[in-house]
């Protein structure tokens, strides 16, 4: 009998659940103090980069920027356009915005080793060949017109960059 009083067993168990329930509490409080710092601090923050990020307006601006042509909504946010047919060597020469009864049109010119050509674009991500030439095009933006003329003579004005009248057929 007196092995079955010496028994301790209910003391380690207690003990042993008292430091599990010191565990979990220091572990809620760890865990509602992430909770805090996250729903006040850094959830806060991230939000308003996000929505700085998602373009709300139907403005777009376009940029050359190097040997590419870039498009953001926010003017902070830069991201490449994907120009169809555009070889990675190709150069960048001139990027310009035209307006016209309240469209817009992109237009950028690009050198590559065939020549160089007109892209044309309504929203910058979707681009399309426009004018080309074996020697070059170059783009002027008048107040009525944009004007294009092509390296072997020819030359064409628009008023909103997408409809393009030839207005010399002279080659050289």
């Amino acid at each position: 009998m007196k092995k079955g009083l010496s028994n301790r067993r209910g003391e380690v168990f207690t003990a042993t659940a008292v430091k599990v329930i010191i565990a979990v509490v220091v572990g809620v409080l760890i865990l509602g103090g992430l909770f805090a710092l996250y729903r006040n601090v850094i959830f806060p923050k991230l939000n308003q980069k996000v929505e700085g990020m998602i373009h709300t307006e139907d403005t777009v601006q376009v940029r050359k920027d190097g040997n590419s042509v870039q498009y953001s909504y926010d003017g902070e946010t830069w991201k490449d356009c994907t120009i169809p047919g555009v070889s990675a060597s190709a150069t960048v020469s001139t990027v310009l915005t035209r307006t016209y009864q309240e469209k817009t049109a992109f237009l950028a010119v690009i050198k590559d080793g065939s020549g160089a050509r007109l892209y044309v674009s309504r929203d910058a991500q979707e681009w399309v060949p426009s004018i080309g030439d074996s020697k070059s095009v170059s783009v002027g933006n008048g107040t009525s017109y944009v004007t294009v003329s092509c390296g072997d003579g020819r030359s064409y004005r628009s008023h909103d960059g997408i409809e393009w009248e030839m207005t010399s057929t002279k080659r050289y």
